[in-house]
């Protein structure tokens, strides 16, 4: 199969198309609300809209609630589908520690479409979860802590996964985040995540499993200075290592279709990335006005994918009855890396109570050529030898990433 270099940066962009913020440690109760276009293109757009509220609750003043909506929607040509998420929180707040519960429960709006290149995918009644605790403890002026715990599951009804059917399902994921601050402004954190993968027939027979990990590391410092203006460098170095293995073994037996072109399929591929990051931050605050830039660079040290498969067809009028095995391993380029930009602008109206902020962030998948050699992706510049492309390309980068809201506190 072959992809389009366009069609997997877009998938970047709506990787992760649930977006949940567990951490509500703020000093007074607060409304807010803001939307956004994930990613836009001449063939659509993905929109996210977010409102929720935080209420301290008499006489504690450091017990509160919140909740609030969250909702997806997109029509790109190659991921439709239609999000509705609800969440909730509670916890306490104090001068120097804290904690919070919150939990997210989600579903799709009839199915999601994901169509990159050749590939078609149709996952159907997919619904979602996650909860997580938090909770932080400053125990002296040069040394805090702040930690997340988290997990989650989902599954979909009977489905289209491409070169079978079944339901998919991811039976358990879950993780943790730490943040330490130590003397001399440094910081260090540290970050998991695993989880499983499943897909069964209608009457329950297995298909295939799974597993998915990450692991994250970064440590900096951070340089303040300014007298009218309030500045602050942070400049981190980190490491992540992420892994998986899908193992998939089904038969024209557990396919209740015809159409069903294997009597036998059996694929066995495992991913390991090794990745070295880099981030710069600047933040500046004048008055009642912040502005903040960030920059994630993260280049690839080793990663590869290994992958064995071997099939039979059936024998009819319409399948050939052939058979085929083959055994292989890709490797990424270390010249590939990926770049995260984010900027944050906001300003308050005291009189008001009142926060107006914007976001843009943006996220770039550098690939080499070695790399879009090896996976059969398109050369760039067929993108922009015209104005349309070029004019194009500009309204996405423009727009894509684009976020405004205001918080109203109370």
């Amino acid at each position: 199969m072959t992809f389009k270099t366009n069609n997997l940066r877009k998938l970047f962009f709506l990787a992760v198309f649930c977006f949940f913020e567990g951490h509500f440690f703020y000093a007074q109760s607060f409304f807010k609300s803001d939307g956004g276009i994930i990613y836009t293109d001449n063939s659509g757009a993905a929109f996210i809209y977010d409102a929720g509220a935080k209420i301290i609750l008499p006489p504690s003043d450091s017990f509160f609630i919140n909740a609030g909506y969250t909702g997806l929607t997109s029509d790109v040509n190659y991921i439709e589908v239609t999000t509705h998420n609800v969440f909730f929180g509670l916890g306490n707040e104090a001068e120097n520690q804290g904690f919070s519960f919150s939990g997210l429960f989600g579903k799709a709006e009839d199915e999601l479409r994901i169509r990159p290149g050749s590939v078609r995918i149709i996952l159907k009644n997919l619904k979602y979860n996650f909860l997580s605790f938090d909770f932080y403890k400053t125990f002296s002026q040069d040394f805090g802590l702040s930690s997340e715990a988290f997990f989650g599951s989902a599954n979909t009804g009977q489905s289209n996964l491409y070169i079978m059917n079944g339901r998919f399902e991811i039976p358990y994921y879950g993780g943790c985040n730490i943040n330490f601050t130590l003397p001399q402004n440094f910081d260090l954190q540290l970050f998991y995540a695993g989880g499983a993968l499943a897909s069964h027939n209608e009457k329950s027979v297995k298909l295939g499993d799974g597993n998915l990990s990450l692991f994250d590391i970064k440590s900096g410092k951070a340089f303040t200075f300014g007298t009218t203006l309030e500045q602050a460098f942070y400049g981190g170095l980190g490491f992540t290592y992420a892994g998986g293995e899908v193992l998939i073994k089904t038969t024209s037996n557990s396919q209740n279709t015809i159409l069903y072109p294997f009597s036998f399929l059996y694929v066995d591929a495992n991913a390991t990335l090794y990745f070295a990051n880099l981030f710069l931050d600047y933040k500046i605050k004048y008055g009642n006005f912040n502005f903040c830039v960030q920059t994630d660079f993260r280049f690839n040290c080793r990663s590869y994918i290994n992958y064995y498969y071997k099939y039979t067809m059936k024998k009819s009028l319409i399948f050939s009855g052939e058979n085929d095995s083959d055994r292989d391993s890709l490797v990424f380029s270390n010249c590939d890396f990926i770049w995260k930009f984010y900027a944050c602008a906001d300003y308050t109206i005291p009189q008001i109570q009142t926060k107006l902020y914007m976001k843009k962030e943006f996220l770039l998948p550098v690939i080499s050529d070695k790399t879009k050699k090896l996976f059969g992706m398109q050369s760039e510049n067929s993108r922009i030898d015209n104005s349309s492309n070029f004019d194009e390309l500009i309204k996405t980068v423009l727009l894509s990433g684009l976020y405004i809201g205001f918080k109203i506190e109370f």
